[in-house]
């Protein structure tokens, strides 16, 4: 071959050379980074009764985060109190904990939740445990036990605890010759615990909850009369007018006692007044931006007192809802399923016309007072159903159920919080029963806030991870280099044709 061919050939050779080399940077300065997999962040359980695998779970979290509708925060005051309650609410109220190394009593282990204030108060001298060795931490307390413990704490230790000589006995149902006659006899004389009506004290009757923190409260007070009276009220199932309403609050005020985590029972049914505070709320925005009612009330049954007044007053003033009469709402009645339907089509101001001719749901008919509502409501997206009927395969709406909570918490959502992307859940037709919830009288941790700001949106469904298919590696584009260098070099050969 010529020089000059071999000048042809060393060009080609660079040719090829340069052109791996511009297909391999093209390659790595297009390749896609795999986008960072993209984790929901998992909603925290506010309520005892509802897991995250309940069917109305994210729901339920949502409308209690957004405020219109909350749970159960209990106290359970007519609960038997056990003798490690009273240890620990005594041994909270004044202090008194200990970690002994060594456990006093064979039956209080060092794992024991009320182990320190058994111990504590074993340590100051204020109890004692049975002949045999034992404490029966979770044995009932009597009435008995709850003066002793108490008794004891304020005079400093069972020892101090004096004989109150020859007198009287307060109660008809307890002899001075009783064992623990002189405990209850200082109980009664620093006004720490009281008989009941008939002049009885009931020494052996179990004390609940409620008595415990009577006492607590007392004691801690210095009488009944010291114990102040509360300015907000904590707990669902104490009343302000419960006997020992200003006890229990006291007692939870100094971290004496606590009451039982938050709870929300949504499979319980809700009444036309829990309707209509869920629909104000939503409506208004916030519990607070709900108007008071005005002076004179619009139903009978529904006062100025009466806990959710301006709610009810709010919707009937908006036409959401209406009463069975012009005097009468009925607020404690079970709503159904259609009640929630008219109330929220009316609310949202959703176009009932034109219905359409053939129904969607198998159980409502066009004849239905409530059929436009149902069907405006579910073109809306707020409900499928409850299920679908086996005879027709066309969805079930359930009209005539009682509504339960968890429906009504699924239907505000849907109304008012539904995050795009996320269907709505339909109910069941049988409600899936709530976790059981194995509540002792332990006490319980201090209890979750019920918060009210609004919710951060659960992902939608379908956010991706952003991981692409995986990329060929270099040797495809330096093999395109070789392609491109063997083109010019034909081209090359045919042209000299080299022999």
């Amino acid at each position: 071959m010529s020089s000059r061919t071999w000048i042809y050939i060393s060009i080609l050779v660079v040719v090829l050379a340069a052109g791996g080399v511009f297909f391999w940077w093209m390659y790595k300065t297009s390749k896609i980074t795999p986008k960072a997999e993209v984790t929901p962040t998992p909603t925290p359980q506010t309520f005892a009764d509802v897991g995250p695998t309940y069917w109305a779970f994210t729901q339920i979290e949502a409308v209690n985060k957004a405020g219109y509708m909350v749970g159960y925060h209990e106290f359970k005051p007519d609960e038997n109190a056990t003798r490690a309650d009273v240890a620990a609410a005594i041994g909270k109220a004044y202090s008194k904990s200990y970690n002994n190394p060594t456990p006093s009593f064979s039956d209080v282990p060092t794992t024991h939740w009320a182990y320190q204030y058994i111990e504590g108060l074993k340590q100051a001298g204020w109890l004692e445990g049975y002949p045999d060795g034992t404490f029966k931490p979770d044995q009932a307390a009597t009435r008995s036990d709850l003066a002793i413990f108490i008794a004891s704490a304020v005079a400093g230790g069972k020892a101090n605890v004096p004989d109150p000589g020859n007198v009287e006995s307060p109660y008809s149902d307890v002899a001075t010759t009783d064992a623990a006659f002189k405990f209850i006899y200082y109980a009664y004389q620093h006004d720490l615990m009281s008989g009941y009506p008939d002049g009885t004290f009931k020494p052996n009757q179990n004390a609940t909850r409620a008595d415990v923190a009577a006492a607590v409260a007392r004691a801690k007070a210095g009488g009944d009369a010291a114990v102040p009276t509360p300015t907000t009220k904590t707990f669902t199932d104490v009343a302000t007018d419960y006997w020992a309403y200003k006890y229990i609050e006291y007692c939870y005020s100094i971290g004496a006692i606590s009451g039982y985590p938050p709870v929300f029972k949504p499979d319980d049914f809700a009444d036309r007044a829990s309707v209509a505070v869920g629909i104000a709320r939503a409506d208004a925005g916030s519990d607070a931006a709900v108007p008071a009612g005005p002076a004179t009330p619009t139903f009978v049954d529904v006062p100025t007192s009466h806990w959710a007044y301006k709610y009810i007053e709010y919707v009937k003033s908006k036409g959401y809802m209406v009463g069975y009469d012009a005097t009468h709402f009925q607020p404690d009645e079970i709503a159904y399923r259609y009640t929630i339907a008219v109330a929220l089509a009316r609310a949202k101001g959703l176009a009932l016309d034109p219905a359409p001719a053939t129904p969607t749901f198998a159980d409502v008919a066009t004849t239905d007072s409530y059929y436009k509502e149902v069907e405006a409501i579910y073109k809306a997206g707020y409900t499928q159903g409850c299920g679908t009927d086996p005879a027709t395969g066309k969805l079930k709406f359930c009209p005539n159920d009682n509504l339960s909570r968890a429906a009504l918490a699924v239907f505000l959502y849907n109304a008012y919080i539904k995050v795009a992307g996320v269907s709505p859940s339909p109910q069941p037709s049988t409600p899936t029963p709530a976790p059981s919830v194995s509540v002792t009288s332990t006490p319980t941790p201090t209890p979750t806030a019920m918060v009210t700001t609004t919710p951060t949106p659960t992902p939608g469904a379908g956010a991706g991870t952003g991981t692409p298919a995986a990329k060929t590696g270099p040797e495809i584009p330096l093999a395109g280099g070789g392609v491109l260098g063997l083109l010019i070099l034909a081209r090359y050969l045919i042209g000299k044709r080299i022999r």
